[in-house]
């Protein structure tokens, strides 16, 4: 938006228009979002009343509805002794999972990859119908990710290079949908 009102004071009228079709592409994007968080909640709302409702899909709605208002990366902090920062929440879970992974804890760890695959489930819905390239990205980062959760929750063999390489895949589809 400051783009657009610098660009409109200087009389680069074009420059300023580009930058609105740029606003109002991520607005089309959050109504797009917020159609399809509304859409969940009416469905979620009768299956509750009927009682058919797991408490993972209350969190996967409150999950989309928290992206559908906020189309940025929704950030959590992260400390250390040394420092404070933020980081993604996907990132944090991914992060997480591989910690509890190699500390033996398979269930949390199957439980945080799930978490992570449900984000990339959630930023595929709200993807813009022309990105077919990174839809696809997402989804086939998100399949990777559940055959890891199913082999951890199992406990299959995994080898380390497996999970980094589905990690690393769920981290590059997430950032090359933005």
């Amino acid at each position: 938006m400051d783009s657009a009102r610098l660009a409109d004071s200087s009389r680069d009228f074009k420059a300023a228009a580009d930058e609105l079709t740029r606003v109002q592409a991520h607005v089309q994007s959050q109504l797009t979002a917020l159609r399809n968080a509304n859409d969940y909640l009416s469905k979620l709302i009768t299956d509750t009343q009927n009682g058919k409702v797991p408490p993972t899909d209350l969190d996967l709605a409150f999950t989309q509805i928290r992206h559908a208002t906020n189309r940025m990366q929704v950030w959590v902090p992260v400390t250390s002794d040394e420092v404070d920062v933020l980081m993604p929440e996907m990132d944090y879970h991914l992060s997480r999972a591989k910690q509890e992974w190699q500390a033996g804890k398979t269930r949390s760890a199957a439980k945080d990859v799930r978490v992570a695959a449900a984000y990339l489930h959630l930023r595929q819905e709200a993807l813009p119908a022309n990105n077919a390239d990174r839809l696809e990205a997402l989804k086939l980062a998100e399949k990777n990710l559940s055959k890891v959760a199913a082999k951890v929750q199992n406990h299959e063999s995994l080898q380390a290079h497996e999970l980094d390489a589905a990690l690393a895949q769920a981290t590059t589809a997430w950032n090359g949908s933005f």
